[in-house]
């Protein structure tokens, strides 16, 4: 007989489905239930439950329409965390006001999983990664939780350096993206060994982001002259990449690429960003 489950994974365990309407409801869920999680597109949660993670309940975020809408404010552009991935690089909201956004977020992942995941579920995966986070990062985007005190709103950058989430029973409700932002440059041709993004949140002070170099993304501020755009010259982008490289945390090895690899990488094409020179047909597809 073939046994049905890869020996690679396990059968998961029996859990309760709690599918609740509103945003209130789904934290008043979450909170009265220890051994919970919340679950949008799926995608990451059940990969975990097939390698043995068990939950006992499952709250479900598919009812609630709030979650799912792009819209604009007087200053800002706010996701919900339960729109799909698809319609991040096809809404008419980001293509309008933030094109370049939308163009970094086209590409990600392929066609299944960009059906299937959300925001949501892209960001509290918290894989190393993920093309999400980056971007939110270089464009000094925030995040908003919902919780059982209220909504608590945070720099998107928290992600990438907190071990925990902002309160137990937290619900990650919506993106929100200065109007202004700027993402002229993704790379991701370079996957699985990194990507890199910079960007500003439209008060002109540029930020470089990196993704798949560390356990997490992480971002940093390019040390640029006052007032200066981009693209610049091709020696002061060398020396501008090297000193935001050499502040960050020592690159690891990850997906068998090497630390040092990335090391000498990540500033070379982040170097070349900034000089305007394309890396790759790719990375201009990106």
């Amino acid at each position: 007989m073939i046994d049905p489950v890869p020996r690679s994974r396990k059968r998961i365990s029996p859990f309760r489905l709690h599918r609740p309407e509103t945003i209130d409801a789904a934290v008043a869920a979450r909170a009265a239930l220890p051994n919970s999680a919340y679950m949008g597109g799926g995608i990451d949660l059940l990969n975990g439950m097939k390698a043995g993670t068990e939950w006992t309940d499952i709250v479900l975020l598919r009812d609630i329409a709030s979650l799912r809408t792009i819209t604009r404010s007087d200053s800002h552009i706010r996701i919900g965390s339960g729109v799909g991935l698809d319609a991040l690089g096809r809404n008419d909201v980001l293509l309008d006001l933030l094109p370049d956004i939308a163009a970094a977020w086209a590409p990600i992942a392929n066609v299944r999983i960009r059906h299937q995941g959300t925001v949501g579920g892209n960001l509290m995966a918290r894989k190393a990664h993920y093309d999400i986070l980056p971007v939110l990062m270089a464009a000094g985007a925030t995040v908003v939780f919902a919780t059982v005190d209220g909504p608590l709103e945070l720099p998107a950058a928290w992600l990438s350096s907190s071990t925990k989430p902002a309160a137990f029973g937290a619900l990650l409700t919506e993106v929100r993206i200065p109007v202004h932002a700027r993402i002229p440059f993704h790379d991701r041709s370079h996957l699985p060994g990194f990507l890199v993004t910079v960007g500003h949140c439209g008060d002109g002070a540029w930020r470089a982001a990196v993704a798949g170099a560390h356990d997490l993304p992480r971002v940093a501020s390019l040390d640029l002259p006052v007032g200066i755009d981009l693209p610049i010259h091709s020696t002061l982008a060398r020396r501008v990449a090297e000193d935001w490289c050499s502040g960050l945390p020592i690159m690891c090895e990850r997906a068998g690429i090497s630390g040092t690899w990335r090391r000498r990488a990540v500033p070379a094409v982040l170097a070349r960003l900034l000089a305007g020179i394309a890396v790759s047909a790719r990375s201009r597809a990106a």
